[in-house]
């Protein structure tokens, strides 16, 4: 059994796949400052009844999210999945159907047997905004 996570926007979605089926999901919003990922994954383990020792391995799919999003999920489920050794597969903005992703995902991580981490990748530039606030202090020599 795999455990997916599904981000897009301002969503997320915990997923339970039994070979190619998915068995339990749980949506939940993404919060800025919050640490929501694992608040929804501990949701979405009792409400399924399911353990983390039920998985053996992790996929992360990311549809549409910020650079921030994208950087703290990947770290996040890289460190799950080195916790547990189990093999981890992502995939950033893709603009395929979800469905297709999830089928080309599932099959690659079938053939990985350990960990080896996910590389972030962030497909487009970022958007950063640089403050225009002149500092009320100088440096003195």
């Amino acid at each position: 059994m795999f455990i997916i996570l599904y981000i897009k926007d301002k969503k997320a979605t915990w997923m339970a796949t039994k070979d190619t089926e998915i068995k339990f999901q749980y949506t939940f919003d993404l919060r800025v400052g919050q640490d929501s990922l694992f608040l929804g994954l501990d949701s979405f383990l009792s409400k399924s009844k399911l353990k983390l020792k039920d998985f053996s391995g992790i996929i992360l799919a990311i549809e549409e999210a910020s650079l921030t999003q994208v950087k703290v999920s990947t770290a996040m489920l890289n460190a799950l999945a080195w916790n547990f050794g189990w093999p981890i597969v992502g995939e950033y903005y893709f603009t395929a159907d979800f469905d297709k992703i999830l089928a080309k995902l599932l099959k690659k991580i079938s053939k990985l047997k350990e960990f080896e981490p996910l590389e972030v990748k962030y497909k487009r530039k970022a958007d950063i905004t640089i403050s225009k606030k002149k500092p009320k202090f100088k440096l003195k020599k």
